[in-house]
């Protein structure tokens, strides 16, 4: 797979195996609803080659994404 990824960030475990992928991974955080804001550090480091935006920044994005992954309706709404 060589394309864009978008995840939303909605358990810093799972997100963080999709670096085995080793494709480039937009991340959104700042999520509604959740008790933590951006990436729980704590928990681990953000996968390599991720970037951590917000919503309206993946939205303003110039270049389209390939896969977006969507864990729940309010996602794939958002999306």
């Amino acid at each position: 797979m060589n394309g864009r990824l978008l995840v939303f960030n909605c358990h810093e475990p799972w997100v963080y195996q999709l670096r085995s992928l080793g494709q480039p991974l937009d991340i959104i955080t700042d999520l509604p609803g959740r008790h933590f804001r951006g990436w729980d550090q704590e928990l681990r480091p953000p996968p390599p080659h991720s970037r951590l935006l917000s919503l309206a920044q993946a939205r303003e994005s110039p270049l389209p994404y390939d896969v977006i992954i969507a864990h729940n309706l309010t996602d794939l709404l958002d999306a």
